[in-house]
């Protein structure tokens, strides 16, 4: 029997964590074919428990926590589930180093699955782990066909947080339980979920959470990817142990809801999109969910030279649901934290669904904008219910641009859309109508100068061009603009500038709105004649970066891109464009200077962005924050991500100056800086951004750098 062993074992919880690692999601090992790997249940699952001590515990203590650990899938613990585990005996030595750790790898099934007790941390930081990792596990050896087996695991445990030191982020014993079946469950081939727990960290606007409101922190699954002291499997955990390892009588005496999510034109499959079911009267406790295309995965290589089925691509089932009970069914994203060692369902880094996060409504499931995404029908699942297919909805019009000058220190605001066609209404009062997000590198005080558009037609006069702000609606504010022109001409096929000159204290959004002419559909150019704010141009793509935005009408108009490519390049195309100018009262290029030291530093909270440059090429941006013994916490920089051409290098100081940590390149692939650390001290503490290399800046030299934490409790 041909097996094959990964080479780093996968499945890893963290206080904040982002390793690279092979696999993470709904289930970590599936065949190209579909089939879920699964241990041999029909015996004992085996484990192997290392010789030392874990932190503080004994090798007794530890040994037991392992076994209790385990017994958590059990089926005496889950009567749907199958599982019973043996411990099968110590492993040969005690695993103290990095070089003990590697004598556990093989060429051949040895028929030892380790459970390694790393004492104090040390081995994870020789292996190259970040501080805030409490362990890892998934499966090691399995079979490359039919029956699709599991036949080694390993894990390994970080008794750094069993060491009676709170400055290194403590966890108490009784949670650590918690963490161990975590670990276990990898071992067993579970991989990550994200139900309810993504609330926590701020991602609370999912159609569930806006139906039902806000989820306890009880009913957070054990597979979530971030720690969270939970004391029992969830309804999604208990679901998800029992279909790889069904008890008699699991799914088929219970309900089942399946289907496959599919992109606004409901042809193609999506893959990546987190499938939630919810029980209307318990949409928190009895909660499920898949990720869409969790069984397709076209990349792993057993069985070899076996065609994927395709039709897997958007697939879900939601098994074990209580038979007559109501629940809904709605698709949401992953969050994008995670991701790589972090990661929920079938991909490593998580993809954004092309459309509303929405609820599946039956009869009324379209891929038009017109599908309100809160509408939603519920499903009784008397056993199966196949074919509850979620069609995205058709993705509004969100691409605008930030654009930094860096001759004139001027943010131009601007939308430059290829567009072919687009749905039109007809009647006195269309407007068309964009949003602009001002930049977090722009310092209040500020004037917006001016707005341009795209006049196609010399003939057209324009009733009002303004600017304002959302109304209590979050709508454009119609009656109370910030400027107002009115019956704007200029000449054809040419832009259009319109003066506003308005000086702004507040970062709210600002509109920039237009209205057609009476009688006049919004039209643009190429799409049939009349009046429109386009034309045929040659699009140059120049220095620029994206930022959300979105396209607005006061009586539905519905924005429809054909063509949505920028990497086609400078391409004849009807070319929508509408920008604002603002200008800064600083001519600094960096509103945050002058932070150049300790003693300049700029104020950063846990939770906060800031954009910087590093101008000149000797510029060193110092943040200060301040943090308490046992915090973990995570920097992450973004600027080879936005276009930038910074090549970073970020590094914490105490309050002393000293070091704590350094970081350079996230992984081998992501060449941003992430820095993950435990703080050992009470008080403040600075990062420094700077080049990587020496002369090496200025103005496109931009960066944005985020603070999180993760210790306080939720």
């Amino acid at each position: 029997m041909r097996t094959k062993h990964i080479k780093i074992t996968v499945g890893i919880l963290a206080l904040l964590s982002s390793i690279t690692v092979l696999y993470a999601g709904g289930f970590l090992l599936v065949s190209r074919t579909g089939q879920l790997y699964r241990w041999d249940a029909s015996t004992a699952v085996p484990f192997n428990p290392d010789r030392g001590m874990l932190g503080l515990l004994t090798n007794t203590e530890a040994v037991d926590l392992v076994a209790e650990s385990f017994d958590v899938w059990n089926g005496e613990n889950i009567p749907t589930s199958s599982l019973s585990f043996a411990n099968a005996g110590f492993l040969s030595q005690d695993i103290v180093t990095e070089e003990d750790f590697s004598t556990l790898d093989t060429d051949d099934p040895d028929g030892i699955s380790p459970i390694v007790f790393d004492v104090d941390g040390s081995i994870f930081e020789a292996l190259g782990f970040p501080p805030g990792v409490i362990g890892f596990a998934g499966p090691e050896w399995f079979t490359r066909n039919d029956p699709f087996f599991i036949l080694e695991g390993r894990a390994m445990l970080n008794g750094k947080f069993l060491d009676g030191n709170p400055s290194n982020g403590e966890i108490p014993g009784e949670e650590f339980l918690g963490v161990m079946a975590h670990e276990f469950g990898h071992y067993l081939n579970l991989g990550h979920s994200q139900v309810n727990g993504h609330f926590f960290i701020g991602d609370r606007d999912d159609p569930g959470f806006a139906e039902y409101g806000s989820p306890p922190i009880e009913s957070v699954t054990f597979m979530f990817p971030l720690f969270v002291p939970t004391q029992a499997p969830a309804t999604d955990d208990i679901r998800a142990i029992s279909t790889l390892y069904p008890a008699l009588g699991f799914p088929i005496e219970f309900g089942t809801i399946q289907g496959r999510v599919f992109t606004s034109n409901g042809v193609d499959q999506f893959q990546g999109a987190n499938v939630v079911v919810r029980n209307v009267d318990d949409p928190f406790f009895d909660a499920g969910s898949m990720v869409s295309g969790e069984l397709f995965r076209p990349l792993f290589t057993s069985p070899p030279e076996t065609p994927v089925d395709d039709e897997l691509r958007g697939f879900y089932r939601a098994n074990g649901l209580t038979n007559g009970a109501s629940y809904t069914v709605e698709v949401v994203n992953i969050n994008p934290r995670f991701a790589r060692g972090s990661s929920v369902g079938p991909l490593n880094v998580p993809v954004e669904v092309p459309g509303n996060e929405e609820f599946w409504n039956g009869e009324g499931e379209t891929g038009e904008t017109s599908d309100d995404p809160l509408d939603f029908e519920a499903i009784v699942p008397n056993g199966p219910v196949i074919d509850v297919d979620v069609i995205l909805n058709e993705p509004p019009f969100t691409l605008t641009l930030d654009k930094f000058d860096v001759d004139n220190f001027r943010f131009i605001l601007s939308v430059q859309s290829l567009i072919s066609t687009f749905d039109t209404a007809s009647g006195s009062d269309d407007y068309a109508a964009v949003r602009f997000s001002v930049p977090a590198s722009v310092v209040a005080p500020f004037t917006v100068t001016k707005g341009e558009f795209f006049n196609n037609d010399d003939r057209t006069t324009w009733p009002r061009v303004l600017l304002t702000t959302p109304n209590e609606n979050d709508q454009p504010d119609l009656e109370n603009p910030l400027a107002e022109l009115n019956d704007v001409v200029g000449p054809e096929s040419a832009f259009m500038s319109v003066p506003f000159d308005v000086r702004r204290e507040s970062f709210e959004d600002l509109f920039f709105v237009i209205q057609f002419p009476p009688g006049e559909a919004i039209s643009a150019a190429g799409s049939g004649g009349g009046p429109a704010l386009g034309g045929d141009a040659d699009l140059d793509i120049g220095f620029r970066e994206f930022v959300a935005g979105n396209l607005f009408s006061t009586d539905g108009v519905n924005f429809r891109e054909n063509i949505t490519s920028f990497e086609t390049g400078s391409i004849p195309v009807a070319n929508w464009a509408i920008s604002l100018e603002i200008l800064p009262d600083t001519t600094e290029q960096d509103g945050l200077e002058p932070n150049n030291d300790m003693a300049t530093a700029t104020a950063i909270n846990f939770g906060d962005a800031r954009r910087a440059s590093i101008d000149p090429a000797t510029d060193v941006d110092y943040f200060v924050f301040t943090g308490s013994a046992g915090d973990t916490i995570s920097a992450n920089v973004d600027a080879f991500a936005l276009n930038s051409t910074l090549d970073a290098k970020l590094t914490l100081l105490n309050a002393l100056g000293d070091t704590v940590a350094q970081n350079d390149n996230e992984s081998q692939e992501a060449v941003d800086p992430l820095l993950q650390t435990v703080l050992s001290d009470d008080g403040d503490f600075f990062l420094v951004m700077e080049s990587v290399e020496t002369g090496v800046g200025g103005p496109e030299a931009f960066y944005d750098i985020h603070l999180n934490t993760f210790s306080p409790p939720f």
